[in-house]
């Protein structure tokens, strides 16, 4: 794969389901920033359309690509935005965001470093909190207890091992070069951003960094999106993916142990919750993720 020029493009790629004022907001943010992106793309999994989306895309923002994807899944529609766009870093945001007037700005400087390959960005949620300076790990992933520290809302920079799906940028070849994103994770596509960035930092590695500059707020809109308020079907999702996650990326002799905390998790919460739901969708789940057919996605 040849080197990126020394001023590479970007394309800002946003998935989006069920929301309006949320994804002109962002958008809104993303044209007074300090630098413009190369591309937007908007692709919508609305069925049927939105007309109030439709007709701000088309009166208020001419220059936005706006594609109409197929309802298959967030993952799905990832991977179209990957398909799709033409600059050679591809910089995906979620459609209930506001970024920073630096936001592009920001990942693209990381870029400069021919060694980079992913940058996860700062993500400030709703509730603002800011983990004290001696816990600001972000990013990390215990392969032998599948434990994973998150805190993309730290303040430190550091290379990190996987990204948050809501402000993450790539460099689109690279990206490419490892299949993209897995759409074996299903639901509401818990992790599969965990496992794309993990597969990148395996294939080229020390490649991700965490960059406290690229920052956004996260409204966590209640309506749209992919969000599952049932709590059985929100917990199969997440066991699923999760056993899907913890194959690819544990070794087999600690997996065993994953799944049977994921079991026993599994159980308790079905006992606090009243909910024998949660216990029988959840098994299912766990023994579906385990039994499935797992292979990693194939280069394009």
């Amino acid at each position: 794969m040849e080197p990126r020029g020394p001023n590479p493009t970007i394309t800002v790629a946003i998935p989006t389901l069920g929301r309006f004022e949320e994804v002109r907001d962002t958008l809104e943010s993303i044209l007074a920033g300090s630098r413009l992106p190369d591309e937007i793309i908007v692709s919508d999994q609305n069925v049927p359309s939105r007309e109030d989306l439709d007709a701000y895309l088309k009166r208020h923002a001419p220059g936005v690509r706006h594609l109409r994807t197929e309802p298959k899944g967030v993952v799905f529609n990832m991977n179209r935005l990957l398909r799709e766009a033409k600059s050679d870093i591809i910089l995906y945001l979620d459609d209930d965001v506001i970024p920073s007037p630096r936001l592009v700005e920001a990942h693209l400087q990381n870029y400069s470093d021919p060694s980079v390959r992913g940058v996860a960005g700062r993500v400030e949620q709703p509730t603002g909190d800011i983990p004290p300076d001696s816990f600001e790990k972000v990013g990390r992933f215990n392969r032998w207890t599948g434990a994973m520290t998150f805190r993309f809302n730290g303040k430190r920079r550091q290379r990190c091992v996987f990204a948050q799906g809501a402000n993450m940028s790539f460099d689109r070849r690279s990206l490419a070069e490892i299949g993209g994103f897995d759409e074996g994770f299903g639901g509401n596509g818990y992790f599969f951003e965990s496992d794309a960035t993990l597969r990148l930092v395996k294939r080229f590695p020390g490649c991700l960094i965490f960059d406290p500059d690229a920052s956004l707020k996260h409204l966590a809109a209640p309506r749209g999106g992919a969000r599952v308020h049932d709590r059985a079907i929100h917990h199969s999702f997440v066991t699923h993916n999760g056993i899907r996650l913890f194959r690819r990326h544990s070794p087999k002799i600690s997996l065993a142990f994953i799944v049977l905390k994921i079991a026993g998790t599994t159980l308790a919460k079905s006992a606090y919750r009243h909910s024998p739901r949660i216990a029988s969708l959840g098994l299912k789940a766990l023994f579906e993720a385990l039994l499935a057919n797992q292979t990693s996605p194939s280069r394009e």
